[in-house]
């Protein structure tokens, strides 16, 4: 935070910095919450940049406020237990150029507080509530931002402690982060916002008076200006205008409404009297129910007019911020990579319910936008966190695995990150375990090829030694057995082979030599067989 040392609270200099800034006082009223002034307001004031002129009962209530305020901060700082000074501190914030002034902060601007006019029945909502009005706690989110302050002292008092109520404002990090986004919201509307001239609440006109109407009778219409009395009511209700769209008209309509009322009652009255004089002036009579049926139908035409047109316009008003909200979902969506906002609740017509004014209605239903668009903008940047998470740790071999992206853009940074890695290891994993079976059956064929090659080989060795194989001589003829021949390592090896394995006598010598010559990798001939 940047303190400007120079600048006192109040002072000229002071009010045309404020205009260059977006203040902590002005955060309530750009949340829509502020009871003083309206969103639309501040934004005509943002843009004129006039400073209305304060009237003396407000200059006065505002010097009771400082006086209160300057009798409660020894009160402040005896909860605090240090000393507290007014600053005025200057930050910018993602772009946003926020200040705010301080009734209080400490010399080493790690504490504060926050002080407020007393009022008893405030005081009795948040002591029932337990919480900070909401008035009040955008104001001290945007102190605490500035300064660099997770708590502040909340405070409302006539100076004294008799009258006192003071709570610790522990900072919400989601309400911060709204009034981040509240401020950027509201520096777009500044951008292409257009003062719209209101007039003040108007009061409506009058109907010109009809002339009073006289009736005098005996046995007969004796006196009366009825002629003309009709001529000049028929000439006023023909120039009763049914076109509303101003609170002017409307204010307007709603008079002549009553009037027209009070004029049917009125010659209903002259009617009783003419009848108690007479009881049968035809003429006098007719005119007067015609003039009567005349009242009655413009009175009600009117009156439907009147119903049907501020319906009309609510209907406008609502389907009018209906369109700019969607206009700005469709913006945000086409920014995403490959997902959608989720529905983005906005109910204006609760909003606007029970406002009467055009302003009024126009006021209420531009909160609720404004709302609504910075509740869609915070998920657009928590959904845009999660693809930017998404782009950094998937490569494109893995990006079939979150084909359900719009199913789970919803989580929250870490669980989202949690199953990008969890989804890209277990594929990892699995695919590593289908390679290492792959190689093994791979192996499992090779070896299976490579002992079938040999068993050929050998079958085939065998046959060629038996063919070769010398015919064995003939016994002598004294029939006596021949001398036994001396068997050597390779002859019993061979027998052992012939005998156990099956394997004919060929074959067996070819083994058994391998085997003594160590051909045979995993079987090693013993001294004792290389001796032999």
């Amino acid at each position: 935070m940047q303190v400007l040392a120079n600048l006192q609270q109040g002072s000229r200099e002071w009010i045309a910095t404020r205009l260059q800034h977006l203040t902590g006082s002005e955060a309530p009223i750009m949340m829509g919450v502020s009871p003083h002034m309206s969103r639309d307001e501040l934004l005509d004031y943002k843009v004129t940049q006039v400073e209305e002129e304060i009237s003396m009962y407000l200059q006065r209530i505002y010097d009771q406020g400082h006086e209160s305020e300057a009798k409660a901060r020894p009160n402040a700082e005896e909860i605090i237990g240090q000393e507290l000074y007014p600053v005025v501190g200057v930050l910018d914030v993602e772009g946003l150029k926020l200040l705010a002034s301080f009734d209080g902060l400490t010399m080493c601007h790690d504490g504060g507080f926050e002080h407020k006019q007393w009022n008893a029945a405030k005081v009795a909502q948040m002591e029932a509530d337990l919480c900070v009005l909401p008035e009040y706690y955008w104001q001290m989110e945007h102190q605490m931002l500035v300064a660099g302050l997770d708590q502040m002292l909340f405070m409302m008092s006539d100076g004294t402690k008799d009258n006192m109520f003071a709570v610790d404002y522990v900072s919400v990090p989601e309400r911060r982060a709204q009034l981040i986004a509240g401020w950027k919201q509201f520096e777009e509307d500044l951008k292409t916002h257009q003062v719209k001239e209101y007039k003040p609440k108007p009061e409506g006109e009058t109907p010109d008076q009809l002339p009073a109407l006289s009736v005098q009778l005996i046995g007969q219409v004796r006196d009366t200006n009825l002629a003309v009395y009709k001529e000049t009511a028929l000439q006023f209700i023909k120039s009763i205008s049914t076109e509303l769209s101003t609170d002017e008209d409307f204010a307007t309509a709603e008079k002549t409404i009553k009037f027209c009322d009070k004029a049917e009652k009125e010659l209903d009255l002259v009617k009783s009297q003419a009848l108690s004089q007479t009881a049968d002036i035809a003429d006098l009579f007719n005119t007067i129910d015609t003039l009567k049926e005349s009242m009655r139908s413009k009175r009600l035409e009117l009156n439907k007019l009147v119903k049907a047109r501020k319906d009309a316009i609510r209907i406008e008003i609502v389907q009018d911020r209906r369109k700019k909200l969607q206009q700005h979902i469709d913006k945000l969506n086409s920014e995403l990579e490959g997902v959608r906002l989720p529905e983005i609740v906005a109910d204006f017509s609760s909003a606007i319910k029970g406002k009467k004014t055009v302003k009024s209605l126009e006021e209420a239903a531009n909160d609720e936008l404004a709302g609504a668009k910075m509740r869609a903008t915070m998920v657009a940047q928590e959904y845009q966190e999660n693809i930017d998470t998404l782009n950094d740790l998937v490569t494109d071999e893995h990006r079939f695995l979150f084909n359900d992206l719009q199913q789970i853009i919803h989580k929250s940074p870490d669980d989202f990150e949690l199953i990008v890695t969890t989804r890209i290891k277990d594929y990892t994993a699995e695919q590593e375990a289908k390679r290492e079976a792959e190689r093994a059956r791979i192996r499992a064929e090779e070896e299976a090829k490579a002992q079938a090659k040999v068993a050929q080989q050998q079958k085939a060795e065998t046959v060629a030694i038996e063919e070769e194989a010398p015919v064995k001589p003939p016994a002598p003829e004294d029939n006596r057995p021949a001398p036994k021949k001396k068997l050597t390592a390779e002859d019993e090896i061979a027998a052992y082979l012939v005998q156990h394995f099956d394997l004919r006598h060929a074959q067996g010598h070819e083994v058994a030599a391998a085997l003594l010559a160590g051909d045979v990798p995993h079987i090693q001939p013993t001294t004792e067989a290389k001796a032999a």
